[in-house]
């Protein structure tokens, strides 16, 4: 088990982090810096323009597909010991995207960070997405159900801005992963649990027991498919997208 993290420690890793953050939003204003709360080691979020706004502002209704979120961190990053189970990384071993669509930013932020592209899968996606939208201004607390076959959702977080007249935004994720690669049987099975996982998530009476947050808002909740690819599928409603969420990691 590794050693734990001083408070000196988190905070040199913390700037290093800043750093590379920084560098990639200055060398382009498609990315915003978000910052979950404090967690073991300094860890970081660059999100795309268009995705920022629309997980901000509640008058914002398109839901932008495929839009990108880096995950950044120091290479001497250690989860806590109650997330270090589920926040599982490693090299990315597939191309995860097609040379003409949306890893042409995250080619370029990898660039300037002088990152090395991670995957994460398994629950790290999960938990990555969860500090993201904490960062964001989402209550994203533990769920009982989540991730139950039955509810087709892994995270549920609601935003209420007291300055903003407008209704809490609330934001269900199915958080899907490319660790399995892109062999043609593999991204069939993944095409199809997504799919099933929506149909699952318009079961509101099921959904609504099993995730209290969405009860409260009277089953209205705004849907967004996480994934670590845009792939080819159906046309969806304006409400619902994907999330592209890569990790690069910093020296």
């Amino acid at each position: 088990m590794p050693k734990p993290t001083t408070n000196d420690e988190m905070r040199a890793q913390r700037r290093v982090v800043e750093e590379a953050l920084r560098r990639v939003r200055d060398s382009s204003n498609s990315w915003d810096i978000v910052w979950p709360r404090a967690t073991r080691g300094a860890i970081g979020f660059l999100v795309e323009r268009p995705l920022h706004d629309y997980l901000t502002i509640p008058a914002v209704t398109e839901v932008p597909r495929g839009a990108a979120a880096i995950c950044v961190f120091h290479k001497n990053y250690r989860p806590d010991v109650t997330n270090r189970k589920v926040w599982q990384i490693e090299k990315e071993r597939h191309d995860a995207y097609a040379d003409l669509d949306r890893n042409a930013f995250l080619q370029r932020a990898e660039e300037l960070a002088d990152g090395k592209p991670k995957i994460l899968y398994a629950r790290a996606m999960e938990l990555g997405c969860k500090l993201m939208l904490d960062g964001l201004g989402y209550d994203v607390s533990a769920l009982s159900g989540a991730g139950k076959k039955q509810s087709g959702i892994d995270l549920v977080g609601v935003r209420h801005d007291p300055e903003e007249e407008a209704e809490d935004q609330v934001m269900a994720l199915e958080c899907k992963t490319t660790a399995q690669g892109f062999e043609k049987k593999a991204l069939r099975v993944f095409f199809n649990g997504v799919v099933a996982s929506l149909r699952r998530s318009r079961d509101t009476e099921t959904v609504q027991r099993l995730h209290p947050l969405i009860q409260q808002a009277g089953g209205e909740f705004d849907y967004l498919v996480a994934t670590n690819r845009e792939f080819k599928g159906p046309d969806f409603t304006t409400r619902e997208g994907f999330i592209i969420l890569r990790g690069i990691e910093v020296e």
